[in-house]
């Protein structure tokens, strides 16, 4: 027996199977299911122009962020970071920066969704430089910085192969953890002139300096060391004021001290450990005692300021026993070079030199009539 379906069941035999089996539709978007990821060169061998420069990054969302400095040559300082937008004309820093030359590639990470992310560069050339900047993004949620990137967060290189003979002011940096905890670096190819000093400076956030203390530089090669108090900063910068002409060459390393590492035994940065004054009048041209040794203490010198007098001369800090230091003498300074009515500072804050137990600190000067006044401050205990 044979059946025919009549038109109408037929028809809606068909309903049914087109129901059950919908045709293909045309490709909708509805949103990414997984992070997005953006890799880019935003400066490839660009060369450094002395002002600054900027680059927009591709953006399809991205939450976190990294910039790699890949390759920096002939540049006396490097600083790049982010900034971000939602109207595409007013920017805000939203990173850390990468403060850098050719020996130290460096990576700074920042998390935050901007409708518009570009990096800024300054690059200050030494003749020729040039410099590559990486970045790459995504949406996934960082970890704790490492390698290079805490590195970049806690070393700060502020200037490399400038001139000794010509003064010169960092660019601003923001101190990372708020402060300014940590130590100064001076790398010295030669000795610096007579007379030059570096001045680091803590400012706030309308660029008015907060706190300003002055290191005297050693006429010496190599380098020196210059231990930095806590001082709250918003921005920082350190200047180099130059004693006169010189063909060497130096360079400036910021190394910020971390949260959570421990804390300093240090008697002059301690808060809860009073410091002593005292004034001082050094006759010219021979030693005075200007801390005596007290029984069998340690001196800790944390800070001091003088002037000449009359004339310029130098100045030579020592310690030892006796009135003049004259035995277990140890010499603490280089001889130092002063400007008639200019006053020189170093410190306060950590500690710019010890005493061994029950000795005393001197100060000899040199030059006729180059009397030294000013005040010292010290912890012993």
């Amino acid at each position: 027996m044979i059946f025919k379906l009549r038109p109408l069941l037929f028809s809606t035999v068909l309903s049914l199977v087109a129901f059950c089996f919908p045709a293909s539709l045309e490709a909708q978007f509805i949103g990414y299911t997984s992070p997005q990821t953006v890799t880019q060169t935003l400066f490839n061998n660009t060369n450094c122009t002395g002002v600054a420069q900027t680059a927009v990054v591709t953006n399809l969302g991205q939450t976190q962020h990294t910039l790699t400095s890949a390759q920096i040559a002939g540049v006396n300082n490097f600083q790049a970071y982010l900034e971000g937008s939602n109207d595409g004309v007013n920017f805000t820093r939203f990173s850390d920066e990468i403060d850098s030359n050719t020996f130290n590639q460096s990576i700074v990470s920042a998390a935050g969704y901007f409708a518009v992310v570009r990096a800024k560069v300054t690059c200050n050339p030494s003749s020729t430089g040039f410099f590559t900047l990486q970045y790459s993004g995504t949406s996934v949620t960082p970890g704790t910085p490492a390698g290079f990137a805490l590195g970049a967060q806690i070393d700060k290189l502020l200037a490399n192969g400038a001139s000794d003979g010509t003064s010169y002011s960092t660019p601003n940096i923001i101190p990372p953890f708020g402060n300014s905890l940590g130590t100064l670096y001076w790398f010295g190819i030669g000795a610096p002139p007579a007379g030059s000093t570096l001045k680091y400076a803590c400012n706030n956030n309308n660029g008015g300096t907060l706190t300003t203390v002055t290191l005297p530089l050693l006429i010496q090669t190599g380098t020196q060391v210059f231990p930095i108090s806590a001082y709250s900063c918003a921005t920082l910068s350190v200047i180099y004021t130059s004693g006169g002409a010189s063909a060497s060459v130096y360079a400036i390393d910021y190394l910020f001290l971390g949260p959570g590492l421990p804390a300093t035994t240090d008697p002059c940065q301690s808060a809860g450990i009073g410091k002593s004054s005292l004034n001082f009048l050094a006759a010219a041209a021979t030693t005075t005692q200007i801390i005596p040794g007290s029984g069998s203490t340690t001196t800790y010198v944390c800070g001091y300021q003088f002037t000449m007098a009359v004339l310029a001369g130098t100045v030579q800090l020592t310690t030892g026993t006796g009135g003049a230091c004259g035995a277990n003498t140890v010499v603490k300074s280089g001889v130092m070079q002063t400007i008639i009515g200019q006053p020189f500072t170093f410190g306060p804050g950590a500690s710019v030199f010890t005493a061994a137990p029950g000795s005393g600190v001197c100060m000899t000067t040199t030059g006729a009539g180059a009397t030294a006044a000013g005040i010292i401050n010290f912890v012993q205990q």
